[in-house]
């Protein structure tokens, strides 16, 4: 049953990356095209725009986390009936809860993690903003009220 498990996991963590990855990357593109006038009327030197950038990606990833959570689960499931490896465990006697075991398992570590991320994503908020406010004054509202 190890290789099993094993197997469950790394599929799902591949699929959860890749999610993530697409996830913040769409997060980071949107905000870019929102603010990239702002960034050009007050001529905001391309070094502070990427430390903002690099400051506010724990928050995207942060949001973008459900989410890919959601998709890796379906996904790796819908795999492993798409490729009939449901059935075949099933029929050897495996029970639907055995299956589950290991993605249960990965979640709870991901929470744990969150739990911890947190209170990196305040710090790095912080010094998002204080990018964002000193260069030009601009206005971050929505941003603020996240911290």
């Amino acid at each position: 049953m190890k290789r099993l498990d094993i197997y469950l996991i790394q599929q799902f963590i591949t699929i959860l990356l890749i999610s993530i990855l697409g996830f913040t990357s769409v997060f980071l593109v949107v905000d870019l095209i929102e603010n990239l006038d702002r960034f050009i009327d007050n001529s905001v030197p391309w070094n502070i725009v990427f430390k903002y950038y690099l400051f506010t990606i724990p928050w995207f990833v942060n949001i973008a986390l459900p989410m890919a959570m959601l998709i890796a689960t379906v996904f790796s499931v819908g795999l492993l009936v798409k490729r009939n490896e449901w059935t075949a465990m099933k029929s050897s006697g495996i029970s639907l809860y055995r299956i589950s075991i290991p993605l249960i398992i990965i979640g709870i570590i991901i929470i744990r993690v969150i739990m911890i991320k947190r209170l990196i994503m305040k710090n790095t908020n912080i010094q998002a903003v204080s990018l964002f406010s000193g260069a030009g004054g601009l206005d971050i509202g929505a941003k603020q009220n996240s911290i």
